[in-house]
């Protein structure tokens, strides 16, 4: 569930003229301001700044103060008076040996600096919270932008971080890129923040404290170069509430926001944070709502939108919604504010059998052989599905590391596994049926109780050793809070399409399907027992 729509505020000093925006802001439905405060601004307009947050609080927003373009160690690359000050400070590029004008962050100087900055507006302003926008090293050659530029220079080769590495590894820092580099700039990039978050921490306990890093894929973005790939060290310190990720905007790929954001929601789940994603106009504006609603299905998780609509409809008959496992699992793994409970159970109408399918070219037959296929790869639709489920339980059973590999949707699993750029995929049997009758693909596993009738000779995942059973349910739920007069309507309605040939022949024998049909009741407690196993396991395996 979003909790806040926040939106970033620059430049504009005088209380009145924040005032006027902030009541627009309102008027737009947003929540949470996140306020820029350069080191400029800390000099000359300070008085100012309280008197703006207080502003912002009277008309009912939250504010987040963001330390933009800070020593240049923070997005927005602005002017710094602190390396102004501090002309030997500056990072140092490690295979031409140039000083750079981006502060070292590994310095006492600039550490001791930025502490107070922020805990000087922490006293005076009296903020909700603050936001570490982009953090990163600096980026000698190429441009990290939206168009790529990785290059291999990189920094700090300065004398602090040299001595630091030496005593930390024993050995002199080398000028080329090393995984003992890699490591040393990760950890030293956090420990201003976590330092400076702590002494926040300490000044106001309720002080909320947001990491926003670089969304980091190559081609995309830049990768490795600006310290921040490790998102599980940013994601486990102790100190920061929100896990927060950018850059999104809508000249990107689609799938490199599908994908981003579903990393960011894991991590954020793992460590125990909030999750944020950030949008960016750029110069290509969203195509209209359509853009905006995908953006949303992506944050939130599959059937999202769905179940948003109808539960906003609560006590109207005239809705209905068909639902599968994502009816569970997606509240469980997402803040929605609400779950299955909140809808009328009308009809569960059959089982969608997950399995494993391979190409036919594999040589493989089997769980056991897959398993121990060198870099096993499998294709799924998304974090905390069954699919997914399914590969943390063969990982579990085996011992091994699967690569799960989340697809937006069925039909980029299949052209993965066409183009060889999986070893397997795990689906639903009408997924690929085509794929199997013609020959591409080949059934090596079923996760049901017993065998499929589409598919006789697949042993199951228990007759192979392994005690893995799970698959999507088919189903129909209203609105919560109808009439019982209504509810009865639709049961009877359910239960007469499910006594017709067309509905056996038609849906369920041509797609796979099991059939399996409960209502009412029936249905509630069904879903009441498969929520209790989804929970059980998405918390074993710390999807939740």
């Amino acid at each position: 569930m979003i909790k806040e729509t926040s939106i970033s505020y620059y430049g504009l000093n005088y209380v009145e003229h924040a005032e006027a925006d902030f009541k627009e802001m309102k008027a737009h439905g947003v929540t949470q301001v996140i306020l820029a405060v350069t080191e400029f601004d800390f000099d000359f307009w300070r008085p100012n700044i309280p008197a703006i947050v207080a502003k912002a609080h009277e008309l009912g927003l939250r504010v987040l103060i963001d330390p933009w373009g800070n020593g240049k160690y923070f997005g927005g690359e602005q002017v710094s008076k602190f390396l102004q000050d501090n002309v030997e400070n500056r990072q140092v590029s490690a295979l031409t040996g140039e000083k750079l004008p981006y502060a070292c962050f590994n310095t006492n100087s600039y550490r001791d600096y930025f502490k107070n900055f922020c805990t000087t507006l922490a006293r005076e302003a009296k903020p909700d919270g603050f936001f570490w926008d982009e953090p990163h090293y600096a980026f000698p050659k190429g441009i990290a932008s939206i168009t790529g530029g990785v290059a291999d220079d990189w920094t700090c080769y300065c004398p602090v971080c040299r001595k630091r590495f030496e005593d930390y590894y024993g050995y002199p820092m080398p000028r080329y890129m090393t995984n003992d580099v890699k490591q040393f700039r990760w950890r030293e990039a956090l420990v201003v923040l976590s330092e400076t978050s702590k002494a926040l921490k300490e000044i106001d306990p309720k002080l909320e404290i947001t990491c926003c890093v670089h969304a980091t894929q190559n081609g995309y973005y830049v990768s490795e170069y600006r310290g921040y790939d490790n998102w599980d060290m940013v994601g486990a310190c102790p100190y920061f509430d929100v896990f927060s990720t950018t850059i999104c905007n809508w000249a990107l790929p689609e799938d490199f926001f599908r994908e981003i954001t579903e990393r960011t929601v894991a991590i954020a789940k793992k460590y125990g944070k909030k999750s944020e994603r950030w949008f960016m106009g750029y110069y290509k504006q969203p195509k209209g709502w359509k853009q905006i609603d995908k953006s949303w299905y992506y944050f939130a998780g599959s059937g999202a939108i769905g179940m948003s609509y109808v539960n906003g409809h609560k006590g109207d008959g005239h809705y209905l919604m068909c639902t599968t496992s994502s009816f569970t699992t997606t509240p469980l793994k997402t803040q929605l504010g609400f779950n299955y409970k909140d809808f009328t159970p009308v009809a569960l109408l059959g089982l969608d059998p997950s399995i494993i399918v391979v190409r036919a070219d594999s040589g493989i037959t089997n769980l056991d052989e897959l398993l121990a296929t060198p870099d096993v790869s499998l294709g799924g639709t998304g974090v905390g599905t069954v699919d997914h489920i399914i590969t943390l339980k063969l990982d579990a059973a085996k011992d091994v590391e699967i690569n799960y590999i989340p697809y937006n949707g069925d039909g980029e699993q299949v052209t993965a596994l066409l183009g060889s750029q999986v070893t397997c995929i795990c689906c639903n049997y009408n997924t690929i049926a085509e794929y199997i009758a013609s020959g591409d693909f080949v059934c090596i596993a079923t996760f049901t109780p017993d065998r499929l009738s589409a598919a006789p000779d697949v042993l199951t995942a228990k007759e192979q050793g392994y005690d893995i059973e799970m698959s999507l349910y088919r189903g129909v739920c209203a609105c919560g809070d109808i009439t019982e007069e209504q509810k009865q309507f639709y049961i009877d309605l359910m239960t007469e399409l499910n006594d017709t040939e067309a509905w056996k022949t038609d849906y369920l024998e041509a797609n796979g399907v099991e059939q399996c049909f409960l209502t009412g009741d029936d249905f509630a407690a069904y879903l009441d027992s498969v929520n209790a196993e989804f929970e059980t396991v998405m918390k074993e395996y710390g999807l939740i």
